[in-house]
């Protein structure tokens, strides 16, 4: 029969190991990092319906992509 001692040092053991191997690093959650912002404004008809701004990642696109941007 195990005792409540180590039952409980197992449960701890089990618990320290899983919050080990499913965490993440903190760079993972960061995200790149956002260099430019461009937007749309939407109109139907006359009427302004609002504006959508979208983030450019600079440094995880292609040369080519960065020519056309305004520095």
């Amino acid at each position: 029969m195990i005792s409540l001692h180590r039952a409980f040092a197992f449960f701890v053991l089990a618990a320290a190991a899983s919050l080990f191997l499913f965490s993440q690093p903190t760079e993972a959650t960061k995200g790149p990092l956002v260099t430019h912002k461009v937007f749309f404004d939407i109109k139907h008809g006359d009427q302004e319906l609002g504006r959508i701004v979208f983030g450019l990642y600079g440094k995880t696109v292609p040369k080519v992509c960065a020519r056309s941007l305004p520095m």
